[in-house]
């Protein structure tokens, strides 16, 4: 497949708005949950799975209706927690397999775009002389698309245990709250627009006529 050389007169090229990375975003979203949907059908169905989401659920009711504190709460879902995402392990899996498929294997080979890129005329570049790399790719996608949490995630539930689960997920969720803040912000008011996955995989997203 032929792959442009990135050169200085294309890093140069003016950022593309905020809305066009965040649309293109909003349909690889959609495009990756259509194929867990699908994947979700011929995946082994957990009965326990159920049971423990409508316990969960019903501690949430309790904590919005008053009738139980938040230490009450957090008693009662944290064993919860665990259960439903070690319950779930395979979809976890499988949806961090897919993600790596179309953000970084597919992306890489498609020129820097996925689908939504391509729909809103955006991709990413290496911002070194020198054609896009599988490995600037994965850096890129692994923060972008919070791929790097999803492994980590897998990897609590199945070696950190039921005891610890609870505050190592809840650990891992709001470093992945703020990695996301801080490369919206950075992607936002930074004159090149680099987020923060494009700042460590030295990569940017522009504007293709």
């Amino acid at each position: 497949m032929k792959k442009e050389k990135i050169i200085d007169a294309i890093i140069d090229e003016e950022k593309p708005f905020f809305f066009p990375r965040l649309i293109a975003y909003a349909i690889d979203f959609l495009i990756v949950s259509m194929i867990m949907i699908c994947i979700a059908f011929v995946l082994p169905a957990n009965d326990n799975y159920e049971k423990y989401m409508d316990e969960y659920k019903t501690a949430q009711a309790e904590l919005i209706d008053g009738k139980i504190t938040n230490k009450q709460y957090i008693s009662k879902t944290k064993d919860l927690v665990y259960d439903i995402d070690y319950s779930s392990t395979l979809v976890t899996l499988s949806q961090t397999v897919v993600f790596i498929l179309y953000f970084i294997v597919f992306q890489y080979y498609n020129n820097g775009q996925t689908f939504g890129k391509k729909l809103m005329k955006i991709k990413v570049v290496s911002t070194k002389e020198k054609e896009l790399s599988l490995d600037q790719m994965a850096i890129h996608a692994i923060i972008a698309n919070s791929v790097i949490i999803k492994i980590l995630l897998i990897a609590a539930v199945l070696f950190v245990g039921r005891e610890y689960y609870y505050y190592s997920s809840l650990g891992l969720q709001l470093l992945n709250y703020f990695v996301i803040i801080v490369a919206l912000i950075m992607i936002i008011f930074r004159k090149d627009g680099k987020g923060l996955h494009d700042v460590l995989a030295n990569t940017k997203v522009i504007s293709i006529k």
